[in-house]
């Protein structure tokens, strides 16, 4: 083999990469979930956009090609995007995590943009690969909502413990140091205590199916229930919280409402916050 005709190989071989390399390039591309640019570092022309970005902006690829990054209907900030761009090339780098974008339609969406500058032949391009975060986003919000709530209903619970335990203490004391000597009276005293234990005991349930919730364990028993015994019972539940007089529990249930299917024991507390809760902020009436 002559060394012209060696040099005619290798320089075809090196050809034959070349091509492949560029067909795995544009394959990837094309295939990308994640939106891509690619910008000419000079100009800041768009020369190319994936098929992702165009279905995440909505935007028709002639709009985009040959536009500079600022002219680009998506960005809001054309001041911002214009510095951005020249950071990018005096750094080589520039990345965003939770930047607003506008597709097309006016739907404003949240991404992450990233942008790095790459060598191309004797010149160099940018990709910016523009990720649509919006889902996560409201994840995230969710979730601090969620811890908010979670936070502000332990504060609340705490705050609803100390009221009836304190009556709890407070009669009974009342009762062993023999301050309440008249039988009927320590019945009422023995009456209020049990109605704020069962006040107790339904804050601490309360507690309880939260966390059994949050770590999915919550369990649902339905069985047939016969809803005015369960208004009775969570009326005997918050019966003993009626100090006062000018507030009356009146029940008008019919004999023969038919039997449901549902787990009697959370109907019977759902039932009885309402009705602690409606006597708590209420004056008078029934």
């Amino acid at each position: 083999m002559t060394k012209g005709h060696a040099e005619k190989t290798k320089a075809q071989h090196a050809r034959e990469l070349l091509r492949t390399s560029e067909l795995r390039y544009r394959r990837l591309f094309e295939a990308a979930q994640d939106g891509i640019l690619i910008l000419d570092l000079e100009t800041s022309e768009v020369t190319d956009a994936n098929p992702f970005l165009i279905d995440m902006l909505g935007y028709p690829k002639e709009e985009l090609l040959g536009k500079r990054l600022w002219e680009l209907g998506f960005f809001e900030d054309t001041e911002l995007t214009k510095a951005a761009f020249r950071e990018l090339q005096a750094k080589g780098y520039v990345r965003y995590e939770d930047l607003p974008l506008r597709t097309k339609d006016g739907c404003e969406i949240a991404v992450e943009f990233v942008s790095n500058v790459y060598p191309v032949g004797n010149g160099r391009v940018v990709q910016c690969n523009i990720r649509d975060i919006t889902e996560r986003k409201r994840a995230e919000e969710a979730r601090r909502e969620a811890d908010h709530m979670r936070s502000e209903f332990v504060s609340n619970v705490s705050h609803e413990l100390r009221t009836p335990l304190h009556a709890v203490v407070l009669s009974a004391n009342l009762l062993l140091d023999g301050s309440v000597p008249d039988p009927k009276v320590q019945k009422e005293f023995l009456t209020a205590i049990a109605g704020q234990a069962m006040h107790i005991t339904g804050l601490i349930d309360n507690l309880i199916n939260v966390s059994r919730m949050e770590s999915g364990q919550f369990e649902i028993h339905r069985g047939p229930v016969e809803v005015g015994e369960i208004i009775r019972d969570a009326i005997r539940d918050i019966q003993s919280l009626a100090t006062n007089g000018d507030l009356a529990i009146a029940t008008n249930v019919s004999g023969t409402l038919p039997l449901v299917l549902a787990d009697g024991g959370l109907v019977r507390q759902v039932l009885t916050n309402l009705l602690s809760n409606a006597m708590k902020f209420s004056d008078k009436g029934s």
